[in-house]
């Protein structure tokens, strides 16, 4: 008969057993995950990352933590959670992941803003019962991509002044007393140097929401009202085409202003662009329980499955963009970006019996990091 002393032996041989057992498999795990991972061109590992049912962290790599910004005493204190990592559009993917697939993705960095390195995840589930990531990175392309944002941010800024100056000597001249022919060549300047703008404006917040991010200012603020005043700029851009606006209920959230109307902008006119000009685009503004809604529908040929999960990626533009071609491709990376800053979530869904619709969500209450 076996004392105290022995049982208490061999129940530590028996747990550390499993405990090196555990740690064996979860080595030929993320093994599996990584041969899978490397066919991807350009990455190599970062580490691992390992949840429980809830989302909560119970485990990841210095690397990945040093990524995104987080520590290892966040983890340990059980505060960090997959929805500090990874945007919900992302998440909600991963849960519909087979396993051993790989997912391209971004990483979020503590700010929010998408880290500025391209992310590949493949999944697959732990020993323990747990959901578990590989995570991977492109860092090759990470100098690159920092030098890219320098770059954009300077130019950016140096085109702003001399366009200003053109856009205001040009309509100075307009309040002359003009032939009309030189008053149609005045009208094209300001339209050509207000369209430059817009893509001096894009590239600024490109290179923001690469970086630190982009600030917002806000405070409540009645969604209906922004979108009918977006929407009036809308209709005198785009004479001959028809912009429908319904509201349903009370759709008042903490916004920024002119960051939300940005937004709608992008996507009223993104919906224009690929949709014929015989068809009308549909916007709805709606309340909820929790959250105010902007749906924006147009009946354009419906996104092809293959391009559904880059189609918020910069520096991509849609095959049948019409006749308003000329922008860089900015635009949904830039939306997302702003509506992952209010806290809230886009999706999109596209066939050819209800049309394209991109979904946004503003949460009616503010967020404590807000």
């Amino acid at each position: 008969m076996k004392g105290p002393g022995q049982r208490s032996r061999h129940a530590h041989r028996y747990t550390l057993r499993r405990h090196l057992g555990h740690r064996r498999a979860q080595r030929g795990l993320f093994s599996q995950l990584a041969a899978a991972a490397r066919k991807q061109p350009g990455c190599v590992v970062l580490g691992g990352i390992e949840w429980d049912q809830s989302g909560r962290v119970v485990s990841a790599s210095d690397a990945v933590l040093g990524v995104s910004g987080h520590t290892q005493q966040l983890v340990a204190s059980g505060d960090l959670s997959m929805h500090q990592l990874f945007s919900e559009t992302t998440l909600e993917r991963l849960r519909t992941l087979p396993p051993g697939q790989v997912l391209d993705c971004e990483l979020l960095a503590r700010s929010r803003a998408p880290v500025p390195v391209l992310l590949c995840v493949a999944l697959a589930s732990a020993p323990t019962g747990n959901s578990q990531a590989l995570v991977l990175s492109s860092a090759s392309l990470n100098l690159q991509l920092q030098l890219d944002a320098l770059i954009l941010g300077v130019v950016s800024h140096e085109l702003r002044t001399p366009l200003n100056v053109i856009s205001m000597a040009a309509n100075l001249l307009l309040s002359d007393d003009i032939s009309s022919a030189q008053r149609r060549t005045l009208q094209r300047i300001t339209t050509a140097s207000r369209h430059c703008d817009r893509l001096v404006s894009d590239l600024l917040d490109f290179t923001a929401a690469r970086g630190s991010g982009i600030t917002l200012l806000r405070g409540e603020r009645d969604l209906h009202a922004i979108t009918a005043q977006a929407l009036d700029d809308v209709r005198v851009t785009w004479p001959g085409r028809t912009v429908e606006h319904e509201r349903l209920g009370t759709a008042v959230s903490f916004l920024d202003e002119d960051r939300v109307a940005q937004i709608i902008l992008n996507l009223v006119n993104n919906a224009l662009q690929h949709s014929p000009p015989t068809t009308k685009v549909f916007v709805e503004t709606r309340g909820e329980i929790e959250y105010a809604v902007l749906t924006v529908t147009n009946f354009g040929p419906p996104i092809p499955a293959e391009l559904m999960p880059q189609l918020f990626a910069p520096l991509r533009r849609g095959e049948s963009a019409g006749q308003r071609r000329g922008s860089l491709g900015l635009g949904l990376f830039i939306v997302r970006h702003l509506v992952v800053a209010h806290d809230g979530t886009i999706d999109v869904r596209s066939n050819g019996s209800d049309g394209t619709r991109f979904t946004v969500r503003f949460p009616k209450q503010p967020s404590t990091a807000a």
